[in-house]
């Protein structure tokens, strides 16, 4: 009766136990995937500021182009409308560029607001794993308090065995 009713107990303890610390696992391995993925959002950062670089140039040599055609009088006009059409391309990816980065930007907020939650997550996880480890415990206590004889039912059946063994008058 009791005795099975313990070691279930005792069981379930353990297999939520496991549970526990398998989701305490999941929730720090995302935690650490999602700082991985603000991590990268930096190389991000890096990349688009090697393409401003990149626009600058095309830029500078769109603006040198146009006027080098005027320069060329005429004979330049043909030279002047690919120099446009390069500064057209330079500013059209300026504003590409430009909306990049509010993205990379919007991303790397919402990563380290997720990031933040998932770290609180694991730590909130680590702390019920802890409080089981407790609880655990004491049910073990239970369970080994009802396996040994409580010390009243000793001294009774002490008694009742020396009253089973004395003479009859």
């Amino acid at each position: 009766g009791s005795d099975e009713g313990c070691l279930a107990a005792l069981e379930a303890t353990n297999r939520t136990g496991h549970a526990l610390a398998d989701l305490h696992g999941r929730v720090a391995d995302t935690a650490r995937a999602l700082k991985r993925l603000s991590e990268g959002t930096g190389d991000l950062t890096a990349t688009l500021e090697s393409m401003d670089a990149i626009i600058d140039r095309v830029a500078i040599l769109a603006l040198n182009g146009v006027i080098q055609a005027s320069r060329a009088g005429a004979d330049g006009q043909g030279f002047a409308i690919i120099a446009e059409e390069v500064e057209r391309l330079a500013e059209g990816a300026a504003r590409s560029r430009q909306q990049m980065a509010l993205m990379v930007q919007s991303l790397r907020r919402e990563i380290g607001a997720l990031g933040g939650q998932a770290t609180g997550s694991a730590d909130l996880a680590a702390e019920v794993v802890r409080m089981h480890l407790g609880v655990r415990d004491q049910v073990r206590e239970m369970v080994a308090a009802v396996d040994r004889p409580a010390p009243a039912a000793d001294a009774e059946a002490g008694v009742a065995d020396r009253s089973a063994a004395a003479p009859s008058a």
